[in-house]
């Protein structure tokens, strides 16, 4: 994906677009024929880096141009790391710079774009971050400081500045106390390079002998110190008891959790800091590595960031976690920091911690975690006290659904959640739009077409996959049709309404749950279906308006978003997340009190008003109505829609996954959020009963509330 310019620092941008925009330039120059082989390529950037360091002016105009950006980028980082409170020296920023060329003139044309690979390196201001982790941990204790996955040593040089403001001899340290592993032997020569260089003096980077000092130190690293090639997989003895501290960045594509398993398994380290994609904690395949942290207490600390400022060469939608691991956290306690914004906001990542038990992952359904021990985004200690409420009280999804039709006719679930048609394994049954025939086809549903309590909000124009363009004109012309006898073949045509909900989503888009009832089309791989199985079910048609309504709810899409650190939207994410009592009721079949039938009578009926596209206005009152069903307090439901206990416009209680972005671009007393919460104000101030008769006086004759 493209970088978006906006976010980046301004000296990152200047030297990406110099180096992108003179590449062919800067490689004749360093190299002369094959840019393939490895001596080659160690040697070119070793030139390069005598060229950008010292005193001597280059009297080639490409190389003195990059010389004057190199200069201001490490002038930048300088300031701007001495102001997050972390020493850094030039020698070790001159180090990072040569390892970022590196990446951009080497890496990333050899993959297609960085980290295509899985290999992503890291920047600066998350290198200094997790080695100011790691050095809190340990303090002033000695032992070996080991990166099993070196890269081009950005988190050892960031940790040597910390030593070396100590009153540490910088090559001393490197020789003695470093080590690292690196699969790549090519990527381990230029670790040796950056590492040489930020073991350079002031007087040393800026005199006349640099190169001279810098050959010597890669000779004395080459010689001495444990810098070699080798896989984390398979780390030798020796290093597994040296280790004391533990810096690393795995792999983040394959298999990032064995990765991270591994080493705490078999390392000897008193503190361990890794950095991963945030899916990690709540990704079914890293259900094991999960266990084995909480059951092992291992976990001490966890920051969540936004990839924003580009601490990652990822997209900037990208969450990532940098996680400390302790060995005999016995208190159990853990500090998570989960709205921690972007990198660069490293006090408000320190301020905002709030600090959960180990007892709260325990692996039981009840739990916070649930029995996957999902680590949740959990932004400050309010929404702690407001999930546990939640799972105190109300009835999880996962007991009401089941994932197979076997499943569900053994323990009698209401619902069946399943995908119907998949994009790519069922494209040859697809019948285009120029080949539609009413008598014959059906509608193609995918996820780029629902919207909240409707199907049919955009239709296709041109293009294909994630570049197929569609249009917001509420008519839902689809890319593609299904012949009616294929659909009833695969027995994916027997009942007359369902649920349908996008499958892939974001934590930070304006809603993550985007639901709706629809007529029994058949739909793509991109919307999960929802089918009401409980034979017991009184009103069927309007117990699916009464689910539609909560699954779009901001309390369930609330916890939807907690829940949520990558795109996928399924029910191993979902299972968890916690639906209002009176749901199992209805569609079990069980009697209701005279406040619970008035309750659903009201929500189905508003529910089926919006699916219908009618009065549309009347949406907030829907939502005071699903608040009150989970039992909310003013309080709790503020901080659901407002962000915070209070209504308040400080940016400081504005979290990244909050629903602020809804309406946004409306006046703010017209934006849903608001709307909602006077109007739960105003249900619990007269109460339910004059609030469903408030409704009905607003519109008389526009629903009949006792005719569902």
């Amino acid at each position: 994906m493209a970088r978006p310019r906006k976010y980046a620092s301004r000296v990152d941008d200047e030297l990406e677009r110099y180096v992108s925009a003179h590449r062919i330039e800067l490689l004749n120059l360093l190299f002369d024929k094959d840019s393939n082989d490895r001596t080659c390529v160690v040697s070119a950037f070793t030139a390069l880096a005598f060229a950008l360091i010292g005193s001597a002016q280059s009297t080639k105009p490409t190389l003195s141009q990059l010389k004057t950006l190199v200069s201001r980028y490490v002038a930048y980082y300088q300031v701007f790391l001495s102001d997050c409170g972390y020493p850094c020296r030039a020698s070790t920023l001159y180090g990072m710079v040569v390892s970022r060329l590196y990446e951009l003139l080497v890496i990333a044309p050899q993959s297609g774009r960085e980290g295509q690979s899985g290999v992503y390196f890291s920047g600066p201001h998350l290198a200094y971050f997790m080695a100011h982790l790691a050095k809190d941990q340990v303090g002033q204790r000695r032992g070996m400081i080991f990166d099993p996955c070196l890269g081009t040593g950005m988190l050892l040089m960031a940790y040597l500045d910390l030593l070396v403001d100590a009153g540490a001899d910088a090559l001393l340290v490197l020789l003695e106390r470093f080590s690292g592993l690196e699969l790549n032997p090519q990527i381990l020569e230029i670790a040796r390079l950056t590492l040489a260089i930020s073991c350079l003096a002031n007087e040393q980077l800026y005199g006349a002998d640099c190169s001279q000092d810098i050959v010597h130190n890669i000779e004395a690293i080459t010689a001495r110190a444990q810098l070699s090639q080798g896989d984390a997989l398979a780390l030798p003895a020796a290093l597994r008891s040296k280790a004391s501290v533990l810096l690393v960045n795995p792999p983040w594509e394959g298999p990032a959790s064995v990765y991270v398993q591994s080493l705490i398994e078999t390392c000897n380290f008193a503190c361990a800091v890794f950095v991963s994609p945030a899916a990690l904690w709540t990704d079914k395949s890293a259900r094991t590595l999960r266990q084995f942290v909480f059951d092992g207490n291992w976990l001490s600390a966890q920051y969540t960031f936004v990839n924003l400022d580009f601490a990652l060469p990822v997209h900037s939608s990208q969450q990532y976690t940098v996680s400390v691991m302790t060995r005999g956290n016995h208190t159990g306690d853990i500090a998570l920091c989960s709205d921690a914004g972007t990198m660069t906001q490293f006090d408000y990542a320190a301020k905002g911690a709030v600090t959960v038990n180990r007892s709260d992952f325990d692996g039981s359904v009840a739990s916070l975690g649930g029995c996957d021990r999902l680590l949740l985004h959990i932004a400050s200690v309010k929404d702690l006290q407001l999930l546990r409420e939640l799972n105190r009280q109300g009835v999880a999804f996962g007991s009401l659904v089941a994932t197979s039709r076997t499943s569900q006719s053994s323990d009698n679930r209401a619902f069946w959640l399943g995908r119907e048609f998949d994009m790519t394994n069922d494209r040859p049954h697809f019948v285009p739009a120029h080949e539609f025939d009413s008598a014959r086809h059906l509608p193609l549903i995918e996820g780029r077409m629902l919207e909240q309590f409707g199907y049919q909000s955009k239709s296709y124009v041109t293009g294909a996959g994630r570049s197929a363009r569609w249009q917001c004109d509420g008519l839902g012309r689809p890319q593609f049709y299904l012949d009616r006898e294929r659909i009833r073949i695969t027995g994916k045509d027997n009942c007359s309404y369902k649920i349908g909900f996008q499958s892939v989503g974001s934590a930070i888009n304006k809603r993550t749950m985007i639901a709706c009832v629809m007529p029994d089309l058949p739909c793509g791989n991109s919307v999960t279906v929802l089918r009401l199985m409980a034979p017991d079910c009184i009103a069927p048609f309007a117990t699916l308006h009464l689910t539609a309504a909560v699954l779009n709810s901001f309390v369930f899409d609330y916890q939807v978003r907690a829940r949520l650190h990558g795109n996928n939207i399924n029910y191993f994410l979902l299972q968890n997340c916690i639906l209002p009592e009176i749901l199992p009721m209805v569609a079990g079949g069980i009697a209701l009190d005279s406040e619970q039938a008035l309750l659903f009578e009201a929500v189905a009926q508003l529910a089926s008003e919006q699916a219908q596209g009618r009065l549309r206005h009347r949406r907030p009152m829907l939502e005071a109505l699903i608040a009150r069903s989970y039992g909310l307090s003013l309080s709790q439901y503020s901080l659901i829609v407002n962000g915070s206990d209070k209504l308040s416009d400080n940016a400081e209680t504005i979290k990244s996954r909050g629903f602020w972005r809804v309406d946004n671009e409306l006046d703010a007393a017209l934006r849903l959020p608001l709307m909602s919460w006077n109007q739960f104000v105003l249900l619990q101030k007269v109460g339910l009963s004059a609030y469903v008769d408030y409704v009905r006086s607003r519109h008389p004759g526009a629903c009949d509330l006792t005719s569902v």
